[in-house]
């Protein structure tokens, strides 16, 4: 640089920026966590979700989550659900 410019801000003395102390955007899985919990009731416990063998006992419906939730309100409240993304798998 020349004499006459300014000397650039070294690093060490940069004025530190917070950081959020929350995610600004709720992860895909704490959107899904909130559902189950605050919409059904329903507890939820941490760790890697349940996989169920189909076909047996029961089916799987895969809807858009829009019509899944329209479908809820006519099945018993404690009916089994998986909420992904936009889509919800109904347990019949």
């Amino acid at each position: 640089m020349s004499p006459a410019s300014p000397e650039p801000f070294p690093a060490s003395s940069a004025l530190p920026f917070p950081r959020p102390r929350r995610p600004l955007v709720p992860a895909p899985e704490a959107a899904a966590r909130h559902w189950y919990e605050r919409v059904l009731g329903w507890p939820t416990a941490p760790g890697a979700p349940l996989r169920l063998v189909t076909g047996v006992r029961f089916d799987v419906l895969d809807v858009p989550a829009e019509a899944g939730a329209v479908a809820l309100r006519h099945l018993a409240p404690e009916s089994p659900v998986a909420l992904a993304g936009g889509r919800m798998r109904l347990l019949v």
